[in-house]
């Protein structure tokens, strides 16, 4: 009969199953701290900092339009049931996103209910204008003009009413004589901002997609009135009177130069699409002009030409750095969304990792007869240096995000190396249990088996092998909740360097703001040292 094996600690045979316990639940009870106080900011900081409409309206300016709708009308919905004077500002955000048939309708509720603020005043004249309703919109246009701040826009805008709803008559003596007192106002012009929370920054490619929305929005009457004003124009060329057409049109060009601004003007207040209607109405404005000095004068006005000249090289600039903003804001756009890939691949791979792991130790040792095997230093250290290592890679990756400049090469480079520290993880717990534990033989020799050596040895090995397949679970679970861990850091540290979550995407790539104002304001620099009225 052979003598039995006596325990064994250094394959888990014999050990403290209490203490290792304990130490395993400490370990995931740090790892379940760590991913809950992330959740637990990121959840307050969206849902508990405001009152759940607020909450809710802040995260509707962030979604497209079909998913902001009904986000909207359950906001607008609540505030209604709650407050005997709902807010005008759901309402018009709801109005900016609503499908065609209501829009007019949410626009007149929020105007009903803040019918002094010139901005909603504006924005619903547009839409009434757009929906042919030219004189409800000249209105609109009217009442923004007598409130306060001083603003040329209303002006230009009503007159683009009148124009629009006098075409018919070819009556624009009217229309005219208002762009005439809007020049002579010296105003400024200021266009509506687009509907924002204040607790979200605005220099991202998001925001400035929205202010161009609005842009767009206002500038569709001015570019109407500038058609009108043409083909009026050409009528009156084809039938050989010229009447005040020059200087007519002499003023609609004045108007299209005040819509882009001088040096004086602040470059944040005029973004691309501004400043490219502006160049369009007045590039217009001299070509009939200059058809008109052709066609009663037998020749062309060099100084028309001259303006005509820089004007469509300004618009022609501004049109190439328009296409190129997108490529340069979907290359800015790798750079933020590159390391949520490679997170959301490296714990996909981790898990399963640790789940094939899990299997294994289930069909090898059921009992769990293993538990109380300790790590060595070289395991520990290994997991430490693997954790440093995918902190500093993610770190690098947020300074790369601030940095202006191609970064390509720069984020192959830290893709691979992140990849290759997850590999070295992985395949370092298929290597560090047999290197770890020691060899059947040895241990063997130590216990003095006698009886049946070769039948010790056998059952020493058997042990052996559970005891490394043991090992290699627990050092994958430890290395997913590092894994855990290194990501709920690097998230808490994101939001308090940026103030904003790694995941916000939307709102954190630039929007080339800074370039866009050099761009405008190089423009407007030529224009003026070439002085073209």
């Amino acid at each position: 009969m052979s003598t039995p094996i006596p325990a064994a600690p250094e394959y888990g045979v014999g050990g403290d199953h209490a203490a290792a316990r304990r130490g395993r639940r400490a370990f995931r009870f740090c790892v379940a701290f760590c991913v809950a106080l992330t959740l637990v900011l990121w959840f307050s900081e969206n849902y508990l900092r405001y009152d759940k409409s607020e909450s809710q309206y802040r995260m509707s300016l962030t979604h497209e339009d079909p998913s902001a709708r009904p986000i909207l009308r359950n906001v607008v919905k609540r505030d209604a049931d709650r407050n005997a004077s709902p807010r005008a500002q759901y309402l018009e955000a709801l109005a900016a996103v609503e499908e065609d048939d209501l829009v007019l309708a949410r626009y007149d509720q929020a105007y009903r209910l803040n019918p002094n603020d010139p901005f909603l005043s504006i924005n619903y004249g547009c839409r009434l204008f757009l929906a042919g309703h030219f004189r409800e919109a000249r209105e609109r246009f009217r009442e923004a003009g007598i409130h306060p701040p001083k603003n040329a826009l209303p002006h230009y805008l009503e007159a683009a009413a009148l124009a629009a709803s006098a075409a018919a008559d070819h009556n624009l003596s009217e229309a005219i004589a208002l762009i005439v007192r809007a020049n002579n106002s010296g105003d400024p012009i200021v266009f509506p901002e687009p509907l924002w929370h204040a607790s979200l920054p605005t220099g991202n490619d998001w925001y400035v997609r929205q202010e161009r929305r609005v842009v767009d929005l206002c500038t569709a009457p001015l570019l109407r009135l500038r058609s009108i004003v043409l083909e009026e124009a050409a009528i009156s060329l084809e039938s050989g009177q010229a009447q005040d057409w020059d200087s007519w049109l002499d003023k609609l060009q004045v108007m299209g130069a005040r819509l882009l601004g001088d040096l004086q003007t602040p470059i944040e207040q005029i973004p691309s699409a501004r400043a490219i209607a502006a160049i369009r109405i007045q590039l217009d404005s001299l070509e009939m002009r200059n058809n008109l000095a052709r066609r009663f004068h037998n020749a062309p006005r060099p100084d028309l030409e001259q303006q005509h000249a820089l004007l469509a090289q300004a618009l022609d600039t501004l049109t190439r750095f328009d296409a190129s903003r997108q490529q340069g804001v979907e290359s800015l756009a790798e750079r933020y969304t590159r390391p949520l890939f490679l997170v959301l691949k490296g714990l996909l791979f981790l898990l399963v990792v640790y789940l094939l792991s899990v299997l294994v130790v289930r069909f090898v040792d059921r009992r769990r007869s293993t538990w109380a095997l300790s790590h060595g230093l070289a395991a520990v250290l290994m997991l430490v240096l693997g954790a440093v290592g995918l902190l500093a890679v993610l770190t690098l990756f947020a300074m790369l995000q601030r940095h202006g400049a191609p970064a390509g090469l720069a984020l192959s480079r830290l893709t691979q190396v992140w990849y290759a520290i997850l590999v070295v993880l992985v395949v370092a717990g298929l290597i560090y249990p047999v290197l770890h534990l020691p060899r059947a033989e040895t241990l063997a020799e130590r216990l003095e088996v006698y009886d049946d050596a070769g039948m010790a040895l056998r059952e020493l090995k058997r042990l052996r092998r559970r005891a490394a397949v043991s090992l290699a679970r627990r050092y994958y679970g430890l290395l997913l909740g590092i894994f855990l861990c290194v990501l709920s850091v690097w998230v808490l540290g994101y939001r308090i360097s940026e103030s904003l979550y790694p995941f916000q995407v939307k709102l954190l790539v630039p929007g080339l703001r800074s370039e866009e104002h050099q761009v405008v304001r190089s423009i407007q620099e030529q224009l003026s040292h070439a002085s073209v009225p």
